[in-house]
């Protein structure tokens, strides 16, 4: 697949040229000063880079390579790279170094920046277009190949301008709008400028003057923003064309003068644009000035076009004879790099000369030649000089009928010039009136920021005498805070001692509590412990071991009870106890053993949620209790073979669930019990929430229900 193929695969099909591409040169021009006022920074970065590159490997010195061509480039005016062989040489073995070792390594970014590179310098170099054209599609083509997209927009903008100097306006509209999107994507304001700028010139030689000065209005909103002198410089050259394709000669030299109050002209493009719109406005001798200042004896493409220009300045004058020579000149060299965009252009102008010197038979050879190149191209312009000169040529050949047809076919297109130019000079019109408009905003706003200065400087200044002003009741303020601290700091003493308090208390309520519990529990539980050893005494002292045995048993069983009793009231005060997971943890230890007995299945859920809650230990103890007596009467009375052990969240609320499959029971008969008023007793300490629902041989559920408040989350790490 050839590298032009490559790129309308990935892109759209190429168009046919529409029409002539002029002052090309002058557009390369002006990109050359923006690199000009870098020169000093863009050595030191070659000095760095050639520095670096012998440490460098891989895709790294490819990288490095390609920076160190592309730089030289740049460092270098594009008129002047036709010439300055040393600059291209070097350029190209960095580029062609590249190329090689990112071949080695199939590294195919770098193979792709090289061959971009190389697109430039052919371009500007060799004025070799479509080699240009097919070296930027291959760099393309090899982008599409790897995520790495860097400098892609450079690469569709030198296929843009490949393509413009062919004159395939719409192929080339479509890649500087793509570099555009890239570059304004990737924050490359330089490439946004160029493709910009670019695109302005395309619409202006196919015609399209109303969209060549949106761009322009595009470009001058931009800059407005920009101290960029030399991006200024072109939007003005670029205006002073707009004006020259629509026949404004007066108006593009005042832009042209614009121009140079920025910059000095200092190459051929300059000199000899100006010198061609001296002469448009019949200025000859400021246009014979200029003419005189370019050296054309080291630069090809500065005598070519200097050839065709000084060769219309001598028709303007009527000068035949010294127009001719020169005219035939530049032919030659423009077919020679086959500029045909200059070519038809000499051609017409030759046709023009030999038509004014009477030369029917030459001027008839020259403007076929010519018009084939218009038609293929589109120009109009052009269509239409050469149907002027073929009536012209017939009507002194006598050929009525021809000159007839070529008269009609010439009055057609010049009416619909004609009409496209009026339409053209209202766009201009309009674009004036744009101009001036957003000039009138920026006086403004400057005169605006002028006042926020002043406005700026007077409330500095306000501000300085506030803050001396201000120093005493600062002064004043600080002791007032000073006092007011001290105020908070008592309050807050006060606070703290009244926490103490609190805290204490609740301790006391603890101790209480628990003073409470030995007393009441475990108080009664020794007093029976004492009881039964005396009537165990007097039992032994009867002589009957059965009654004796019976005392004693009653007396472990009540130890027992009074140890296990202990054993809740010092775990459940101990801090560490005082999650859901460590209860939970708890009772399903004593459900299983006390299940043990009576071959009951235990069955314990407790949501992860929950696992990690902290509660009271008031809370926490009561809940330990009242499950432990629900699963010991679930052991002893219901005969089940499943025994469930739950904890739920709702609606704010900790719901704890104990429930058996076993026999179940009325209650209305047994409400009155000494268990149910024991649990629904340690359910109303807490104030939750009791509910014991059960059904004669459908089981027995007991569950307690607390608000969720009560029970906090426990703070880890």
């Amino acid at each position: 697949m050839s590298a032009k193929n490559k790129c309308a695969n990935n892109s759209t099909v190429f168009d046919k040229p529409n029409t002539l591409l002029k002052k090309l040169p002058v557009i390369i021009i002006l990109l050359s000063f923006f690199f000009c006022d870098n020169v000093f920074t863009q050595r030191e970065r070659i000095d760095n880079l050639k520095k670096m590159l012998p440490l460098l490997k891989d895709r790294a010195r490819v990288d490095c390579l390609n920076e160190l061509s592309a730089i030289y480039l740049e460092n270098t005016p594009s008129e002047r790279l036709e010439n300055n062989l040393k600059i291209v040489d070097t350029a190209l073995y960095f580029a062609e170094l590249a190329k090689r070792e990112a071949e080695k390594i199939n590294y195919v970014h770098g193979i792709a920046e090289s061959f971009s590179i190389k697109s430039k310098v052919v371009f500007n170099r060799y004025s070799n277009y479509a080699e240009a054209e097919n070296l930027a599609c291959e760099a393309i083509f090899l982008y599409r190949r790897t995520s790495n997209k860097k400098n892609l927009n450079r690469a569709y903008y030198e296929l843009g301008h490949a393509l413009y100097a062919q004159s395939y306006f719409e192929k080339a509209i479509n890649n500087f709008d793509t570099s555009y999107d890239l570059s304004k994507k990737t924050g490359d304001s330089t490439y946004v400028f160029y493709s910009i700028t670019n695109s302005a010139y395309v619409y202006l030689e196919s015609g399209d003057y109303k969209k060549a000065f949106e761009k322009v209005l595009e470009l001058h909103q931009l800059l407005l923003k920009s101290t960029n002198t030399s991006w200024k410089a072109w939007e003005l050259d670029l205006i002073s064309n707009l004006y020259f394709s629509i026949e404004d000669f007066k108006t593009a030299l005042v832009y042209d003068r614009q121009k140079y109050q920025i910059i000095k002209p200092r190459y051929y493009g300059d000199l000899m644009g100006s010198a061609e719109l001296f002469s448009l406005n019949h200025q000859f001798d400021s246009a014979k000035y200029y003419y005189r200042l370019i050296d054309t004896t080291s630069d090809l493409r500065a005598l070519r076009v200097y050839l065709e220009s000084i060769g219309e300045y001598y028709f303007l004058q009527g000068n035949y004879d010294k127009a001719l020579p020169n005219f035939l000149r530049g032919l030659s060299y423009h077919k020679q790099v086959n500029d045909r965009n200059r070519v038809m252009a000499t051609l017409v102008k030759l046709a023009k000369t030999y038509d004014s010197v009477h030369d029917y038979t030459s001027a008839f050879k020259y403007v076929h030649e010519a018009l084939a190149i218009a038609k293929q191209t589109g120009a109009r312009q052009f269509i239409r000089d050469c149907y002027q000169i073929l009536y012209s040529v017939y009507d002194h050949w006598q050929q009525p009928d021809s000159a007839l047809f070529y008269h009609e076919k010439y009055v057609v297109i010049k009416d619909s010039i004609t009409s496209v130019q009026v339409a053209a000079k209202l766009v201009a019109y309009d674009f004036d009136q744009k101009i001036e408009l957003l000039n009138k905003e920026k006086e403004v706003q400057q005169v605006q920021l002028q006042k926020q200065s002043l406005l700026r400087n007077i409330l500095i200044a306000s501000i300085i005498i506030l803050l001396l002003l201000a120093a005493v009741v600062i002064r004043n303020i600080i002791l007032k805070r000073k006092n007011e601290k001290q105020s908070l700091e008592h309050k807050l003493q006060l606070q703290q001692l009244e926490s103490k308090i609190e805290s204490q208390q609740a301790l006391l309520n603890e101790r209480l509590r628990i003073g409470r519990e030995l007393h009441d529990d475990i108080g009664s539980t020794l007093s029976g412990i004492v009881l039964y050893s005396h009537l165990a005494e007097n039992q032994n002292q009867t002589q009957n071991p059965d009654e004796v045995e019976q005392s004693l048993n009653v007396i472990q069983q009540s130890a027992n009870n009074m140890v296990n009793r202990l054993s809740d009231i010092v775990w459940s005060v101990s801090p560490e106890h005082n999650s859901v997971k460590n209860l939970v943890q708890k009772l399903e230890e004593y459900a299983k053993e006390m299940a043990r007995v009576k071959n009951i299945q235990v069955n314990v859920n407790v949501p992860e949620c929950l696992a990690e809650v902290q509660l009271p230990v008031e809370i926490l103890h009561n809940i330990n209790l009242l499950c432990k007596e629900s699963i010991n009467n679930a052991v002893k009375y219901s005969n089940a073979s499943l025994l469930k052990l739950s904890v739920h969240h709702s609606d704010h609320n900790v719901e704890f669930i104990v429930s058996d499959n076993g026999e179940g029971f009325d209650i209305a008969t047994i409400k009155k019990g000494n268990g149910l008023m024991n649990i629904q007793k340690r359910a109303d300490e807490v104030n939750a929430k009791l509910c014991v629902e059960s059904v004669p041989g459908q089981g027995t559920l007991i569950s307690l229900r607390c608000s969720v408040e009560t029970a906090t989350p426990k703070i880890t790490g």
